[in-house]
């Protein structure tokens, strides 16, 4: 039921008559242009944004991704027209975005490591995995 949704909770009719309302620590929803609660998706799809080839399909803001780890920026996270943080990394392997979904990797980006980054509802989680004990340090 659209009408009793809030951020953190959706709400169902059930065949009786009754509702169940299903309540999560984390976003659920986002209000859109119209102040419209909308389903919040994690999904990766084509970006239009000039740059980038993935971002997250549905959500109050925006984290896009770069096709290969040569790009002016990896990753981006907008909030809105004015508020937005890019970043990149230096000193890599030049390597392209595997979409899995919900992840994005950068396999081997340095020697033994892959980049991993996942949206959430609520942020982006960035994961480096060491696929070896003499896996390339990575200074930031």
């Amino acid at each position: 039921m659209a009408s009793r949704r809030t951020q953190h909770s959706r709400t169902y009719v059930n065949s009786d008559g009754s509702y169940t309302t299903q309540v999560s620590i984390g976003s659920l929803h986002y209000k859109d242009t119209h102040g419209q609660w909308q389903d919040i998706s994690n999904q990766l799809v084509p970006s239009s944004e000039p740059g980038f080839s993935l971002q997250n399909k549905a959500n109050a803001f925006q984290t896009r991704f770069a096709e290969s780890s040569a790009a002016r920026f990896l990753a981006q996270l907008r909030l809105d027209s004015q508020h937005k943080v890019s970043w990149r990394l230096d000193h890599v392997r030049t390597v392209r975005a595997v979409n899995r979904t919900h992840t994005v990797t950068y396999p081997d980006i340095f020697q033994d490591t892959d980049l991993e980054y996942q949206p959430f509802s609520d942020g982006l989680k960035e994961n480096i995995l060491l696929k070896d004990l003499q896996a390339e340090c990575l200074s930031v």
